[in-house]
């Protein structure tokens, strides 16, 4: 097992961005500040320069709960079309790239919005067609 540590200086800098994420989310909790540097905003509300470093804190101080309510949403909305259709690649591929989001700033990220372009283009192309993963594996 990996030891993980609190004190550890990585850590412990991602939780004080997370915090001053968390505070500038609290200044302005349903509409945001707007599409911002996240540098910015925390620097408006907190005096440092940090970025919060989480998709979803992210999402919040910019767009507030609204905005967080609508992302969330689409993302609940792929995750459980692919269960329903018992797409479990693909599920996986969803989310793993949502746990990576909760570690960087992922909302306006290629590494995170290029995949789940690819994933849900292919994920129409198989149900139009009624192709499962597995089938469309075998077919190239």
């Amino acid at each position: 097992a990996l030891p993980i540590s609190y004190a550890d200086p990585s850590n412990a800098a991602r939780f004080e961005d997370w915090g001053a994420g968390l505070k500038a989310v609290k200044e302005s909790p349903i509409i945001g500040y707007g599409l911002q540097s996240e540098m910015i905003i925390i620097k408006s509300v907190t005096g440092k320069f940090l970025v919060a470093h989480h998709t979803f804190i992210g999402l919040a101080m910019q767009y507030g709960f609204l905005g967080l309510f609508a992302f969330s949403f689409g993302i609940i909305k792929i995750i459980t079309t692919f269960y329903r259709k018992k797409e479990f690649v693909l599920l996986g591929s969803v989310v793993s790239l949502l746990l990576y989001s909760l570690f960087v700033s992922a909302e306006v990220s290629v590494i995170f919005w290029m995949p789940i372009i690819y994933i849900v283009t292919l994920s129409d192309y198989l149900f139009k067609n009624r192709m499962s993963f597995a089938n469309f594996i075998k077919v190239q």
